[in-house]
């Protein structure tokens, strides 16, 4: 290879570099847009288990706090079923700065609502309140995975993955 082909080679590298380096100022976070699956464990004579289905929306209103709702499905044996809708808050731990692939961001969670549990004898509906931690893993700028446990009323652990899409705060 000619000095000049190495020289060419090197400028176009270090011009592609310095490109890829300005890129890196992302957009901040505006909000996520969460689905979730998991299972959970209600505490009775003995222990009720349940498919967990839910999806929820995150509006970033500081740095590290969001809020916003999450709406849960849990299906249990026979017609042991469950809906929770609560308002939620979401804290992180550290500052999530820029989203980038890679990245792990640790949360903690919590939420008040109201869950309302039908089975063959009809249906009822209380207070819901729970409080729990996670990790938010970054796959790209957008997408994430976070996995979370959480304890909640009616007394049940809820292990759960977030899979989530970060939406770009408007200007």
């Amino acid at each position: 290879m000619s000095v000049r082909a190495i020289l060419a080679a090197t400028l176009i590298a270090a011009a592609t570099a310095a490109n890829a380096a300005a890129q890196d100022v992302r957009e901040p976070i505006g909000g996520s847009a969460e689905v979730m699956i998991g299972h959970a464990v209600f505490a009775d004579e003995s222990p009720i288990h349940h498919s967990v289905f839910g999806t929820a929306a995150q509006l970033r209103v500081m740095d590290r706090l969001a809020v916003g709702p999450e709406l849960v499905r849990m299906h249990g044996p026979g017609d042991d079923r469950d809906w929770i809708f609560a308002g939620a808050v979401w804290w992180d731990i550290i500052s999530p700065g820029p989203a980038r692939a890679g990245r792990v961001v640790p949360f903690i969670s919590g939420g008040y609502g109201v869950l309302a549990h039908s089975d063959r004898f009809g249906t009822t509906s209380e207070p819901y309140y729970g409080a729990g931690g996670g990790a938010r893993i970054h796959l790209t700028d957008r997408f994430y995975i976070a996995p979370e446990v959480l304890f909640a009323s009616e007394l049940h652990l809820r292990t759960v993955v977030r899979i989530g899409y970060h939406i770009p705060r408007s200007r």
